[in-house]
């Protein structure tokens, strides 16, 4: 069943994750050194005017800040707390809000980008559009999300997940004003001691704010004695994580 988010939670629970997001969101840090060397190399370092989407505690953008050129660098987040570390890790301007409602965005952009942030998108096709509108003929969207498997263990084990798109909706969404220049898709599996260890590394890097519901403690131990049996081995549990990178440049509508 995919859910309806509850953007409210969802920021609520990355403003506590504040403090061990970095720490603990591995293969989200990866995703942010993949983009960057891509866009390097596929696009080049110079950027006018930069707009990254959901920048969280900047994984993102202290890779932009060392390795790119650019006269402005507009950065935005669901969080409002993200705003202190952020602007005393960079000079920016940051914008605070739901990147699908805000009223008002940068426009005339050269490059939009973004990290591990378009899966919480409740219409990420129409936020692609949008953010096209703010692009110039020429400008690049570069930018990272998760796909249909991701975390798929406990979408399975819970009955619940987001709605992750497959890269193919994606081209789709992307197909009428922009041309892919880089692609690339892999699945990771981490392991972890026991289930619980894997809920702690979840609520870490705030994707528990998937719901809200509140664990008794037999529910609590009915799911990890499920998670167990069905995802464990000598080892431990695994978890999957399923990422996609997209970098495109935006072309007259065709």
């Amino acid at each position: 069943m995919r859910i309806k988010l509850d953007k409210k939670l969802v920021s609520g629970r990355f403003a506590k994750s504040l403090e061990t997001y970095d720490e603990n969101a591995i293969v989200q840090r990866d995703m942010a050194l993949e983009l960057t060397r891509a866009l390097k190399e596929k696009v080049g370092v110079d950027f006018s005017r930069i707009f990254e989407v959901g920048c969280g505690t900047g994984m993102l953008t202290r890779y932009i800040a060392q390795d790119f050129k650019y006269e402005k660098l507009i950065v935005n987040d669901l969080v409002p707390e993200y705003m202190v570390p952020i602007m005393e890790m960079v000079t920016c301007d940051f914008m605070a809000g739901d990147v699908e409602t805000l009223p008002s965005m940068p426009r005339e952009l050269d490059l939009i980008i973004s990290n591990a942030t378009f899966q919480w998108m409740e219409n990420m096709e129409r936020v692609l559009r949008r953010l096209a509108e703010k692009l110039k003929v020429g400008g690049i969207l570069a930018f990272s999300t998760f796909g249909v498997d991701n975390i798929k263990e406990i979408g399975e084990l819970l009955g619940i997940t987001l709605r992750y798109l497959g890269a193919d909706d994606i081209r789709q969404a992307l197909g009428y004003c922009y041309d892919e220049l880089y692609f690339s898709e892999s699945r990771r599996e981490l392991k972890f001691a026991d289930p619980q260890m894997l809920l702690r590394h979840l609520q870490k890097t705030g994707v528990t704010g998937i719901r809200k519901d509140i664990w008794t403690k037999s529910s609590m131990q009915k799911f990890m004695d499920d998670y167990m049996e069905r995802y464990g081995d000598a080892d431990g549990v695994k978890l999957t994580y399923h990422p996609m990178l997209f970098i495109a440049r935006k072309t007259e509508k065709r």
